[in-house]
């Protein structure tokens, strides 16, 4: 994409390519732009997903610092000649997303580190269980939650993804046979029942593991496989779990780990009860970014 090449929108509005176009899931592209709102990515939206629904449901969480949410959810208009980038000979109008350019990273870098031995202070931890939690909370969605699902940026800043990416990542997680297994350590017991859907008490479980895992310094459910999920199916919390977390951490974090792993979904802590539980804790570290996301980028917003 040229750097002259225009996007328009049925309504009229108007976006400025300034670089090339990058894959996000299968088949869906982006496209770098300058907008009212500075600097933004422009996805085209499969013809899937319904645009007014993605709407609604980003609308609801828009409000919140800790959802990415698209800015403008619409459609994009057949310009003639000038099609956005489909080119003239498709009359139909396609859905768009427009997102923020807010360079972040995923949390599975950091992750992956712990799982390795890293060990993170309780209170870079506390601050991004408080900020997930918020997120989580504004979202209402059911999405399976994994450590892509939580985006960091250079100020250390966590937030989930909004409805709309999350759509977009389910999108290419059906299609990718790995992707299950990938994420297989941070699936609730309850998952692993043939039909089982994700709920929000499943994705408060995903949550503790990763908390657990940044306090810990090693994986809760290490390995893949047939091994990893028979350990899970397996799964009940013990003291000597918590009690890895270290004596360093407050007894507030420790204690949310715990309810947060608990193998039946009624007695895990809901997202707003982490909220009040942690938030009086909650001291946001401007240079966490650099020990969650050094050198973050603006691709892996999009990355599973």
């Amino acid at each position: 994409m040229t750097a002259d090449r225009t996007f328009q929108t049925r309504s009229g509005a108007r976006y400025l390519g300034l670089g090339p176009t990058f894959a996000i899931a299968e088949g869906v592209h982006a496209f770098q732009v300058a907008s009212d709102h500075g600097e933004a990515v422009l996805v085209e939206l499969p013809e899937s997903m319904s645009v007014e629904s993605l709407r609604a449901r980003e609308q609801r969480c828009r409000a919140e610092p800790h959802v990415l949410s698209a800015l403008v959810i619409g459609m994009l208009a057949d310009t003639g000649g000038a099609s956005p980038y489909r080119g003239s000979a498709h009359d139909a109008p396609h859905g768009f997303a427009l997102f923020p350019a807010r360079p972040v990273r995923t949390l599975a870098p950091a992750l992956t580190r712990a799982r390795a031995g890293e060990r993170f202070a309780p209170r870079v931890v506390t601050a991004l269980a408080v900020e997930c939690a918020r997120g989580l909370a504004a979202t209402e969605d059911l999405e399976l939650f994994t450590p892509a699902s939580v985006l960091i940026d250079a100020e250390g800043t966590a937030r989930v993804r909004g409805p709309a990416l999350e759509a977009l990542v389910a999108r290419m997680r059906a299609r990718d046979d790995a992707g299950a297994p990938r994420w297989l350590g941070y699936r609730a017991p309850e998952l692993l029942r043939a039909g089982a859907t994700s709920t929000a008490a499943a994705r408060q479980f995903a949550l503790g593991v990763m908390l657990f895992e940044l306090l810990a310094g090693r994986a809760l459910f290490p390995g893949s496989g047939a091994a990893a999920a028979q350990q899970l199916a397996r799964w009940s919390v013990s003291v000597s779990d918590t009690a890895e977390l270290g004596m360093e951490a407050p007894t507030e974090l420790r204690s949310l780990v715990w309810s947060l792993l608990q193998r039946e979904p009624d007695r895990r802590a809901s997202a707003r009860m982490i909220v009040d539980l942690l938030g009086p804790l909650y001291e946001p570290d401007f240079a966490s970014g650099a020990v969650l996301a050094p050198d973050a980028g603006l691709t892996p917003m999009f990355a599973l």
